[in-house]
């Protein structure tokens, strides 16, 4: 890669050469900009950078929208996988859910995090051996 200094000599040289003077070179610069804003893309917009790509809700076979769906399971779950907590326990186990329920849509993956559930759900109902859980840590 050249320098804009170098690049500016290169296509002075290429305006000399080809015998265009100063307005050939102006033109050169002209459409070289022209080109490069032709060439020039945005990640964000034109190639969906930081933007999930993840099975759409019927895809998924959800009566609800994935945010709705995952809140309700991870919900559901956390009574029953800490069902021997109450009062304040029991509160900051869903606020630290809610937290995490937040991050979660702000990245916009619920539905990515419901289709690991599914192909989970997928591999067990095939019997397949399942890892061990890793054991809750509790404070």
């Amino acid at each position: 890669m050249k320098s804009s200094a170098e690049m500016a000599k290169v296509v002075r040289d290429i305006a000399d050469y080809g015998g265009y003077g100063t307005s050939g070179l102006q033109q050169l610069w002209a459409n070289t900009a022209q080109l490069a804003d032709k060439c020039r893309l945005d990640p964000h917009t034109d190639l969906g950078w930081k933007q999930p790509r993840t099975p759409e809700s019927d895809v998924l076979g959800l009566l609800q929208p994935a945010r709705q769906e995952l809140q309700q399971r991870t919900e559901s779950a956390l009574l029953q996988r800490f069902s021997s907590f109450s009062g304040s326990k029991l509160e900051k186990a869903k606020d630290r859910l809610s937290v995490e329920l937040a991050t979660i849509s702000n990245l916009g993956f619920e539905s990515y995090f419901l289709t690991v559930a599914e192909v989970s759900e997928m591999i067990r109902t095939m019997g397949c051996a399942e890892p061990h859980e890793a054991p809750v840590r509790r404070r």
